[in-house]
């Protein structure tokens, strides 16, 4: 029992440094109301400024990720676009060859035909899209992004479109290849042999 008073006695003691410790230390730091609130204005215009550059090395990290999407989809749709015109010069050789060779490809060649006019459509939006320097440093990025997705969705189902008109072609030239024209005859008789 000796004991108890004696850790009662330290425990109080402790618990008296304690509470007087940050007395002591609001006493020492005391200054008016108008200094500490001047303290606080301090404190939160640089806070204010961190989350500002915070928020510009975000915005450029954000640009720059924008930018290079941007370049990286009209590259992928460019490709597409070099690799229709490029099944367009071989299918329009392959129908020459068969319209020699005396196979109707007129329905063949109107497709090609459709087919060529809508790369050519492709190709003209692909290079009229909002340039993205515009949209990233702009005042309404957003709205500006959104309008340069619109037209590179527009390219995209212009590809599409492409792509099913040449599917089409190629049928109607199996189709070709199967019913060649027949030469017209004439009503004589054949001689005979």
């Amino acid at each position: 029992m000796h004991h108890r008073p004696k850790s009662l006695l330290l425990t109080l003691a402790a618990l008296a440094i304690m509470i007087a410790i940050p007395v002591h230390a609001q006493e020492v730091g005391s200054t008016t109301p108008e200094d500490r609130a001047a303290a606080r204005q301090e404190e939160r215009a640089a806070a204010r400024e961190e989350r500002q550059e915070f928020r510009n090395t975000l915005s450029q990290q954000i640009q720059n990720r924008v930018r290079n999407l941007v370049a990286n989809i009209v590259n992928r749709l460019t490709a597409a676009l070099n690799r229709m015109e490029s099944i367009i010069t071989r299918l329009d050789s392959r129908i020459e060859k068969m319209s020699v060779t005396g196979f109707d490809t007129t329905p063949a060649k109107a497709k090609l035909g459709e087919a060529k006019d809508s790369l050519a459509r492709a190709r003209d939006m692909l290079s009229n899209i909002s340039p993205i320097e515009v949209a990233v440093s702009g005042d309404t990025p957003r709205i500006a992004y959104q309008e340069i997705r619109t037209e590179l969705i527009a390219v995209r189902e212009e590809i599409l479109k492409i792509h099913a008109l040449l599917r089409e072609t190629v049928a109607l030239l199996k189709n070709a290849n199967e019913t060649p024209e027949i030469p017209a005859t004439s009503t004589e008789p054949l001689p005979a042999q």
